[in-house]
């Protein structure tokens, strides 16, 4: 029987800090404090590429995402809305 394969998590919650406090949390485009997502939850087959992703993703707006994580074999990622609702990449 197989064994599944641990992959180290990293999130990163823009939502959960003050924009003063948080530089990771600004919007590259506008300068403003992302509101893309709530948080953002990446399992990747290293803790450095999870961290990487998880603090990019964090103000990439939905419509982009697919194609960064194409980029990525191997990383599933787990965003939350600022509604609740929640994305899983790959589905």
């Amino acid at each position: 029987m197989p064994t599944a394969r641990w992959r180290p998590p990293a999130a990163t919650a823009p939502a959960s800090t003050r924009p003063a406090a948080s530089p990771t949390c600004f919007d590259p485009a506008s300068g403003a404090c992302a509101v893309h997502w709530q948080a953002v939850t990446v399992q990747a087959p290293d803790a450095a590429t999870a961290d990487a992703l998880s603090t990019a993703l964090s103000v990439v707006p939905e419509d982009r995402v697919p194609a960064i994580l194409a980029a990525y074999p191997g990383v599933t990622a787990r965003f939350t809305h600022p509604d609740g609702r929640i994305l899983r990449l790959p589905a």
